[in-house]
C-alpha cells in the first residue's frame, strides 16, 4: 500500500519546487512514522523555500534494512549537449548561471568529454522542459537503524539522496574506480575541476589523495566544495568527507556528521542552481522558458548507494 502526503513548505507568493513525499508500507508502517514524516517534511522544505521552479516533483520514501545504509533510485535520459544547454541558458536566473554558461558556451558537444549527449534525470529535464513528468521521479531508501540515533544527521541524509535524484551525481563510476570511463557526462561533470584550471573527469584507482576534484563555477572560480575523489566505497559524486571544506549534507560520509540541513552549506545549493534548478528569492525568477527542441535518445537506469 502507497500512501502520500502534502509537502511541508513555507507559505509564498512565489512559485516553488514542491516535492510530494510518497511513503510505501516500510515506511508508513513503521512505529515511528510521525517522526520519520516530520524529519522528511522538514527535510524537502529547503528545496521549496530555495527554488523558484513551478513544479510537484512526487519521491517514494522506504525503509530497507539489506542496504547498509542509504541509496537513491532513478532514471535518466539521454539528451543532446545542446538542447540541455539551451534549455539551461533559457531558465538561468542568478549570477552565478551567467558564469557557468560562459565557461561552456553553446556548441555541439560537450566541453569535457566532447560528446554530443548528456545524462540527465527525469527531475532535471522536467524541471528545464526537456521532457514531461514520469509517475515518480525517483526513491530514495533507508536502513532506519543506522540513523536512529541521529535525527540531525537524518534529515541531511534525505537530501543527500534526494539531491541526487534532483540530479547532482557524476556519471564517473563509484565504489572503486575501475572499469571503463563512462562516454557521457551528467550536468554536475561540468563544473568538476582539477587544483588547476582544467576540467577533472577521470578515474582515481590509486587512492592518490593529490588527485583532487572541486567543485567551482569556472576554470579560475574559487574552490566551492571539495569531491569525493577517491575509491573509497562511495560515489565520486559526493563531497569529499575529509576535505577541507565543513561538513555539508552531500558529503560521502555525512549520515554521522553533525551537520543538520543544506541551508548549513550552500553548496548543494549552488550546485541544484548551476544545473538547471531557479534560485529564490534573490534575483526574482523568471518565467522558466520551456524548450520544444529537444533530443532524447534514451532512458538509461542509475542507482547510487552509500554507507
Amino acid at each position: 500500500m502507497i500512501f502520500l502526503t502534502a509537502a511541508f513548505a513555507a507559505a509564498s507568493a512565489q512559485a516553488a519546487i514542491t516535492i510530494i513525499p510518497v511513503y510505501d508500507a516500510s515506511f508508513s508502517g513503521n512505529a515511528n512514522f510521525a517522526d520519520l514524516q516530520v524529519t522528511v517534511n522538514n527535510a524537502i522544505a529547503i528545496y521549496s523555500t530555495n527554488f523558484g521552479n513551478n513544479i510537484t516533483m512526487p519521491i517514494t520514501f522506504r525503509l530497507d534494512q539489506a542496504i547498509s545504509g542509504a541509496q537513491s533510485t532513478y532514471s535518466t535520459g539521454s539528451y543532446s549537449y545542446s538542447a540541455y544547454r539551451s534549455a539551461l541558458a533559457a531558465s538561468a536566473t542568478t549570477a552565478a548561471d551567467t558564469t557557468a554558461l560562459a565557461n561552456f558556451p553553446s556548441a555541439a558537444n560537450d566541453p569535457v568529454l566532447g560528446s554530443p549527449n548528456i545524462n540527465v534525470t527525469e527531475a532535471l529535464a522536467f524541471a528545464l522542459g526537456l521532457d514531461t513528468a514520469p509517475a515518480s521521479f525517483g526513491t530514495v531508501a533507508f536502513n532506519l537503524s543506522t540513523y536512529q540515533s541521529n535525527p540531525g544527521g537524518f534529515l541531511g541524509v534525505i537530501q543527500h539522496e534526494i539531491n541526487e535524484v534532483l540530479g547532482t551525481s557524476s556519471s564517473l563510476p563509484n565504489n572503486t574506480g575501475g572499469g571503463v570511463l563512462p562516454t557521457s557526462i551528467t550536468p554536475a561533470d561540468l563544473f568538476r575541476y582539477a587544483t588547476g584550471a582544467m576540467r577533472s573527469y577521470s578515474l582515481n584507482s590509486t587512492s592518490d589523495t593529490a588527485n583532487k576534484a572541486f567543485f567551482r563555477l569556472s576554470a579560475g572560480g574559487a574552490n566551492l566544495q571539495e569531491f569525493n575523489n577517491l575509491p573509497n566505497g562511495g560515489d565520486y559524486g559526493d563531497w569529499a568527507a575529509n576535505g577541507s571544506f565543513a561538513a555539508a549534507p552531500q558529503d560521502q560520509a555525512g549520515d554521522s556528521s553533525t551537520f543538520t540541513s543544506m541551508s548549513v552549506s550552500t553548496a548543494e545549493l549552488s550546485l541544484l542552481d548551476v544545473i538547471g534548478y531557479g534560485v529564490t528569492p534573490v534575483p526574482e525568477p523568471g518565467t522558466v522558458t520551456i524548450l520544444a527542441s529537444m533530443s532524447l535518445a534514451g532512458l538509461s537506469f542509475s542507482r547510487r548507494r552509500r554507507s
